[in-house]
């Protein structure tokens, strides 16, 4: 249709929008930048014009003629545009890619749309082929809900303005109003049965790799730490699918998963969750398998950096008292072993201070290991600094390991002070290596 409709800005092929130094750059917080390829095809990942958009509506309003042509035929129109498994007297609902509502302004005009949404755009398109008149918005955000309430208000003051619009609206037969729908598509009543008639024999010792929390990928490698996993469980011999917690928009929660071809699973909705790749998709989106966080191991060590660090500023404030009280009088030390001391005290307080942080942060977020250093992103001051204490100890770590080598051959301070600067160095180098292994470590 694009080629005959002359949607010259309209295509599916995300390498020539690449390419397209003109084309709109999608924003959604927290990412500074949008990918383009979007894993949404062919149910979406379409980009368009306002102006190729106004030629498909025109399109739709001249039922299926353009520039005199006849490119699809009215059976096919109304086949689209029909609620797909009305439920009795139901005038209203979802068609084929297409919502069918009512526009009640006096009279009960048909308002036909659709919608889509993500990856830092949201659009719209409405069209009253009783009135002859439709809109399309684009927009390239995803935080607000113009894409609706505009564009509904632009339509409704065009129509109850003086003119055709108005006049055909006027003209309009009157329709008994009746019990509409929300608008949503529902899954014929018999989809469950036609998948579970499909599906190979159970094969629970089968499942047993594929079951776990998975983590929707953004972009290359990312996911939201914040965001709780879809589970993939087990249940009585039967394979589930959890995503009660995952935001799911059709509000679904537990639904059985049968397996149709090896590795190939749909649930009782008709959604594909797919192992036979790498990574394993769920509504072609990209998973990641995560757990709950560290293991019980990497939180023993990490509890007992975290306690020697505390350990380490606590004592901070009475070092000197001890020294007066043993008479060890900083006086007595060489320029070079004072100098190295304050060196040491200030690497000592900053890696106990980042230290403490990243344990913090990780208590708070325990699957951030499974995203990696997320400093990168678009977020306020104070949370983009907190996820840098990982590099600051990184730093702070090497610097005390390096001070604590030249105290041991030169003899600076008392052997308690070496040693006490000797731990606090290897567990910040500890608790450095295992935020290095969670890839937590970096600069942006």
């Amino acid at each position: 249709l694009f080629r005959p409709l002359d949607m010259v800005n309209s295509t599916f092929d995300m390498a020539v929008i690449g390419a397209n130094p003109n084309r709109a750059i999608g924003h959604v917080e927290p990412l500074p930048t949008v990918p383009v390829d979007v894993p949404m095809a062919p149910a979406g990942g379409m980009y368009s014009s306002a102006n190729d958009l106004a030629r498909f509506i025109q399109f739709q309003l001249n039922q299926g003629v353009a520039g005199g042509e006849r490119l699809l035929g009215p059976a096919l129109l109304d086949e689209m545009l029909a609620v797909q498994f009305p439920v009795h007297g139901q005038r209203e609902g979802y068609g084929l890619g297409v919502a069918r509502t009512g526009w009640f302004r006096g009279r009960n005009a048909d308002l036909f749309s659709h919608g889509g949404g993500g990856f830092g755009f949201l659009s719209d398109l409405w069209w009253l082929p009783e009135l002859k008149v439709g809109i399309t918005i684009l927009t390239n955000s995803a935080d607000h809900q113009l894409q609706g309430s505009l564009a509904l208000q632009i339509l409704d003051d065009l129509v109850h303005r003086p003119g055709p619009f108005y006049d055909r609206l006027m003209a309009l037969p009157y329709k008994s109003p009746v019990t509409e729908g929300d608008g949503r598509w529902r899954p014929p009543a018999t989809v469950a049965a036609d998948i579970a008639a499909r599906a190979l024999p159970p094969d629970p010792a089968g499942w047993q790799s594929r079951l776990g929390d998975y983590s929707v990928i953004f972009g290359a490698s990312m996911i939201d730490p914040r965001t709780p996993p879809t589970r993939v469980y087990e249940q009585d011999g039967a394979l589930f699918i959890d995503e009660s917690d995952a935001g799911d928009a059709g509000g679904a929660a537990h639904l059985r998963l049968y397996e149709t071809t090896g590795g190939l699973f749909f649930t009782e909705t008709g959604e594909a969750l797919d192992f036979r790749s790498m990574p394993p998709t769920y509504r072609s989106l990209k998973l990641k398998q995560v757990g709950a966080g560290p293991s019980p191991l990497a939180w023993s060590v990490l509890a007992a950096c975290g306690l020697l660090m505390l350990l380490a500023l606590l004592a901070m404030p009475a070092r000197p008292i001890w020294r007066r009280f043993r008479r060890q009088c900083i006086e007595t030390r060489s320029p070079a072993a004072t100098r190295a001391a304050a060196a040491a005290n200030g690497l000592a307080v900053a890696a106990s201070l980042c230290g403490l942080a990243s344990i913090g942060l990780l208590l708070a977020i325990p699957r951030l290991i499974y995203a990696g250093f997320l400093g990168w992103l678009a977020l306020p001051t104070g949370l983009k600094l907190l996820l840098h204490a990982p590099l600051g100890l990184a730093v702070c770590a090497v610097a005390l390991v390096g001070l604590a080598i030249l105290a041991w051959r030169r003899g600076w301070w008392p052997r308690g002070q070496r040693w006490h600067y000797t731990a606090l160095a290897v567990a910040a180098l500890a608790e450095t290596a295992l935020l290095a292994g969670w890839r937590l470590i970096g600069l942006g």
